[in-house]
This record gives structure tokens, C-alpha cells and sequence, in this order.
């Protein structure tokens, strides 16, 4: 996608929300990567990463989020936004705290991840045993289930 959107001068946000939702984490070829990775941290100035805490840590109320670009006109066409977006001090202090400290995270992250798949594989063999068709997921909290069979006519009305 990246070289594709360089192609045609196209700048490319990408949004890795739900990075950490990935229910069975593998070194199989296809497996979530970040960009920062896949690009080696070589972003550019058309290359912008977008990250927060709300889907993985289930903590939306943080209202923490993150933007890492090395493009410097959007740094500091930013800048000016600080004021009314700012994440408040004692709110990073949290945040700073809870990213450094690895032997939380880890089994936080199996914990979330070890419950995400429970609940996965109750809804879908629900679905299953309904004979709702649904699309296979493999992150995220979001199960993409195919109800026109329950409809009276096919219709968008």
C-alpha cells in the first residue's frame, strides 16, 4: 500500500488502533507487523503512524493517543493544536509509567488477548450453530456477520 500511494504522491496514515488485539500471535509470513517495522523507521515525510490506548488497553477514557511522523510540516502544523488536545501531565505520568513497565505489559497483553479469543470463539460458534455466515477474524474486537438471510426481501430499504 505505502509503495503503491508513493506511486502517485499519495500520503499514507496508517492506524494500528487495534496492534495489540491480534488473537493468535504467529511468525507465519502473513502475520501484523508494524509499519515502523516494515519500513525500518524510514517513514519519510509521506508515511504517518497512529496509535492509542482505547481498543488495546481498553482505555478510552485516557483519551491518549499518539501521532509519529517524520514529516516536519505536520509536526508543526500540529504544534498549534497542543493547547486544546494536549494530554494533561499527570495523565502521561500514568501512560509513561504503564509502557515501561514490560513484565506488566506482557501479561497484560496475554491476559486481554487469552479473554479476546474466549469471547471470539463464543460468538462464532453461536454464529455457527445459528448457520449465520460471518467473516473470519484474526484481531480486533469485531466480528463482521452477514444477516441478509434474516431479511424478508433483499433490499437496502
Amino acid at each position: 500500500a505505502v509503495a503503491w500511494a508513493r506511486t502517485r504522491s499519495i500520503h499514507t496514515v496508517v492506524d494500528e488502533i487495534f496492534a495489540l488485539s491480534v488473537h493468535k500471535p504467529t511468525n507465519r509470513p502473513d502475520h501484523f507487523e508494524s509499519i515502523i517495522r516494515v519500513l525500518d523507521n524510514q517513514l519519510g515525510n509521506d508515511v504517518h503512524f497512529l496509535w492509542g490506548l482505547s481498543k488495546d488497553f481498553g482505555a478510552s477514557g485516557f483519551r491518549f493517543a499518539m501521532l509519529y511522523t517524520h514529516n516536519m510540516q505536520l509536526l508543526q502544523a500540529l504544534a498549534n493544536l497542543n493547547i486544546f488536545s494536549g494530554v494533561p501531565n499527570p495523565m502521561q505520568m500514568i501512560v509513561s509509567e504503564i509502557l515501561v513497565d514490560d513484565d506488566f505489559l506482557d501479561i497484560f497483553i496475554e491476559d486481554s488477548r487469552k479473554q479476546l479469543v474466549t469471547s471470539y470463539n463464543i460468538c462464532t460458534k453461536k454464529l455457527e450453530e445459528m448457520v449465520v455466515p460471518f467473516v473470519p477474524a484474526e484481531a480486533g474486537i469485531f466480528v463482521y456477520i452477514d444477516f441478509s438471510s434474516l431479511l424478508p426481501e433483499p433490499t437496502f430499504e
